[in-house]
């Protein structure tokens, strides 16, 4: 499922797209009926990631390991698998990566495509035409089966989520990003020196190397 979105800057917060089956249903409104998305082309959705600055975007990996994406709503789809079966066993979760909009990205030109599973991490930029060659997002990993993705916009920082390794983040992943509104770990009357240290590390920038549990 992805939830929640937004279009030309206005907030749609019921929007959604839901994986069942063989079926996507989709809906804006919450007081509109879901509707399937009958001309999804491929097979059981796996993951789906709605664009966060346009919800008439979605992107889905599918069970077979494709990636397709609509740029409509459902009306059309694009096949954006390419090598990434090369790449990855067991493709199993999707996410988007797309900042706000700046006066370097006016259109959305950074945006990328990342997909986990086993063995690596790898990304696409859905926006190059006829980009078809998946590549490998930052280093550091351990071979491991990625089992979950997600990035956070406010501080930059892409998290990836394993089974039996751990968690690992990886700083400003790609060029876009912006740490500006990140809010600092602040200390308590519980937490003191140690979630003080925590607040200095969250506003210092890291090369794009994976960090894991066992990084210092």
């Amino acid at each position: 499922m992805s939830y929640g979105g937004t279009l030309n800057g206005t907030s749609y917060p019921d929007v959604f797209y839901v994986g069942a089956g063989s079926k996507i249903y989709h809906r804006v409104h919450l007081a509109n009926p879901p509707t399937v998305l009958n001309l999804y082309p491929g097979s059981n959705p796996v993951s789906l990631a709605m664009d966060p600055l346009d919800y008439t975007n979605i992107y889905v990996l599918d069970s077979n390991g494709s990636v397709w994406s609509s740029i409509d709503e459902g009306a059309t789809w694009t096949d954006h698998t390419g090598d990434l079966r090369k790449k990855v066993d067991q493709p199993q979760t999707l996410e988007i990566y797309n900042p706000p909009s700046t006066k370097k990205n006016s259109q959305d030109k950074n945006a990328h495509l990342l997909v986990g599973g086993i063995g690596d991490v790898v990304t696409l930029d859905p926006f190059h035409t006829n980009a078809k060659n998946w590549t490998k997002v930052g280093r550091g990993l351990p071979h491991a089966f990625f089992y979950d993705l997600h990035y956070n916009a406010v501080c930059d920082v892409l998290v990836v989520g394993s089974l039996g390794r751990g968690a690992w983040t990886l700083d400003a992943p790609f060029q876009g990003g912006s740490t500006a509104e990140c809010p600092p770990v602040v200390a308590s009357a519980n937490t003191g020196a140690a979630a003080s240290a925590l607040a200095a590390a969250a506003t210092k920038r890291h090369s794009p190397a994976a960090k894991g549990p066992k990084d210092k």
